[in-house]
């Protein structure tokens, strides 16, 4: 210890001087006299020549002179005691962001070995970015549930993202730091995400990554959770009070779908936020669904062209013979379909709002399949007539806002995205709430010569089957001729026939046995 003669009286207080010794740092320095707290001891006044001579607190070395005076417990002038505190065992961190920062005022948990509770005790730093415990115990550490701490060295490495059950007792998500006796170890802390990946509607925690490393990516699916990431980071508020009463036929390219809920973990509650705006958006790109079949088997997935890149033109709002073109989300009252005609056994439960509900928090029931009754072209243009078809003129002559499915199916088994998987469809009567509809491209009717839906649309249509029902959890899947007579709607020609004798047998006899769910 580089002491330097006996304590000093300055300005009616006892010091003791000290000169500094290789690999000595403030901290170390005052703890060895009983001070946690360098912070104040350096931005005294008795300490002006030694700042002077180091501005930068984190870079000092041996000098003859000037000394670091620190002052000395019970020495004020007119004490008859004299006591230094040496400390024999110590622990602690300082903390700093990625630049080097210190972090004023951080909190954590300081987890301590039994008896005492795992949760642990609240801690913050000091001032001067520290943390200090003095005669520290064995296998103390410390811990955060809404930051993963690293050492300074480690603080730019990716930490790849990891699915969790919250539904399960959940372990400590975040790693606890052992804490080093006698040393003081300089650690970062890094932003943690708790977030549902939307295209496979997995929960994973994330880590911060540094902009100069890896991108934090659902290992399902590829989605890149930078953006949502950022967004929770930046505006936490429009998911813990999230959007309410939008209105899709007046602002639809403004449109919101998320919320977040508390889950618990080891070390107190944190938010688990979800972000599907991108499925009401009506001029998004590709994107891609993935379906977990558990096991160990890799998951399904399957690409979607979006709208923005076949070309899809607006919803269209305007009025038709006094009629308003029906633009929302997935929301349906308590018995809905029996207000218009359904057989009451059909439909009991309402299909909450995916305003501010996540699409598979028991919001799809069932999947209905038709087919276009227009040729397929092997290309956009198949998608983009069905759309103008929808919007001019409308099944039945009552046209829609928009594609009225929101999957279409081309001959080559491209699967393209037509209405907003979270934007309610018009392709069934009374049933469109929790329904989503696929269309195949072609007019499968029997009086039709030569159009057969073809092996890829088939493949194509059975993939997308497994995927959303694995994705969403669905039970139910029909075809459109089948769904009219269950509703007990029928036109001046009974139900319709759609999607045609030569697609109806492959639902009923493939899609159907493994999905016979009746609509609740």
């Amino acid at each position: 210890m580089a002491q330097v003669g006996q304590p000093v009286l300055i300005n009616g207080r006892r010091f003791r001087e000290y000169q500094i010794e290789q690999g000595d740092t403030l901290s170390t320095v005052c703890l060895k006299f009983g001070v946690k707290n360098w912070k104040p001891v350096y931005d005294s006044p008795e300490n002006a020549a030694f700042r002077q001579r180091f501005p930068d607190p984190d870079v000092i070395q041996p000098v003859t002179t000037p000394h670091f005076f620190i002052p000395l417990i019970g020495t004020d002038v007119g004490g008859k005691k004299l006591t230094v505190t040496l400390m024999n065992s110590f622990a602690g961190v300082v903390l700093k962001n990625a630049d080097g920062g210190r972090l004023a005022g951080f909190k954590m948990r300081l987890v301590l070995p039994p008896p005492i509770k795992h949760e642990g005790l609240e801690v913050e730093t000091l001032t001067s970015g520290e943390f200090i415990i003095p005669r520290a115990a064995p296998d103390a550490s410390l811990t955060s549930a809404e930051f993963e701490l690293v050492t300074f060295d480690k603080a730019r490495s990716h930490i790849p993202p990891v699915a969790f059950d919250p539904a399960s007792p959940l372990p400590d998500l975040t790693p606890h730091f052992k804490l080093k006796l006698n040393e003081i170890v300089t650690i970062v802390p890094r932003r943690v995400f708790y977030l549902f990946c939307p295209m496979c509607g997995v929960k994973f925690k994330t880590v911060k990554r540094d902009p100069s490393s890896e991108e934090n990516k659902c290992p399902n699916d590829n989605f890149v959770f930078t953006a949502l990431e950022t967004e929770i980071e930046t505006n936490e508020t429009s998911f813990s009070n999230p959007a309410t009463n939008q209105d899709p036929q007046v602002t639809p390219k403004d449109l919101k779908c998320r919320n977040a809920t508390s889950i618990a973990t080891a070390h107190g509650p944190v938010n688990l936020y979800f972000d599907e705006s991108r499925f009401v958006l009506p001029d998004q790109g590709n994107y891609t669904l993935a379906g977990l079949r558990g096991g160990g088997a890799p998951p399904l997935t399957q690409t979607i062209i979006g709208r923005l890149t076949w070309g899809a033109r607006d919803p269209v709002f305007t009025l038709v013979n006094g009629k308003q073109r029906i633009y929302g989300f997935h929301k349906t009252d308590q018995g809905a379909s029996m207000k218009a005609g359904a057989k009451a056994e059909m439909f009991t439960t309402p299909v909450p709002s995916n305003e501010t509900h996540r699409l598979g928090d028991n919001l799809f029931r069932w999947i209905t399949v038709h087919h276009s009754a227009d040729p397929p072209l092997n290309s956009f243009e198949t998608v983009r007539k069905i759309q103008i078809f929808h919007q001019d003129k409308g099944i039945g002559g009552d046209p829609a806002a928009d594609v009225a499915y929101h999957f279409v199916i081309d001959a080559d088994g491209t699967i393209f995205e037509g209405r907003p998987l979270g934007i309610k469809g018009s392709h069934v009567p009374a049933f469109n709430g929790g329904n989503i509809g696929i269309v195949l491209a072609g007019d499968f009717e029997r009086s039709v010569i030569g159009n057969t839906p073809t092996p890829a649309q088939l493949a194509s249509l059975d993939k997308l089957v497994d995927i959303l029902t694995l994705r969403f959890n669905i039970k139910s899947v029909w075809h459109h001729h089948a769904r009219e007579l269950q509703v007990g709607l029928f036109g001046f020609f009974g139900a319709t026939d759609c999607p045609g004798e030569r697609l109806i047998p492959h639902v009923d006899n493939v899609l159907r046995v493994r999905f016979p769910g009746p609509p609740p």
